[in-house]
């Protein structure tokens, strides 16, 4: 199975393999939390990793005027990957709005 992640960026699902140690961790009630988790941080940093030099380029969230907040392509992207996936995975739980 592969993931495309913004931008039509396509990632193979080798690169997706949560590690067995985020799985025998015990933790109990919070176990598909972690999974989620780990999951969908692997996802963002192979993202990442196989941005192109255009979704690497840092515009200002904050506005051109004095702004300090540099943001990428690839992070509103991430940003919007792990809204999408939490709401998706846990529907029921309480979340904040991006």
């Amino acid at each position: 199975m592969a993931a495309i992640v913004g931008n039509g960026l396509l990632l193979a699902a080798t690169t997706l393999t949560v590690p067995a140690w985020v799985r025998s961790v015990p933790l109990g009630a919070y176990a598909a939390e972690a999974e989620a988790a780990a999951d969908v941080a692997l996802r963002c940093g192979a993202a990442m990793r196989a941005a192109t030099s255009a979704l690497r380029t840092a515009t200002l969230k904050d506005g051109t005027d004095g702004g300090i907040d540099p943001v990428t392509q690839t992070d509103v992207d991430n940003e919007a990957l792990v809204a999408r996936e939490l709401f998706a995975r846990f529907p029921h739980h309480r979340h904040a709005r991006c």
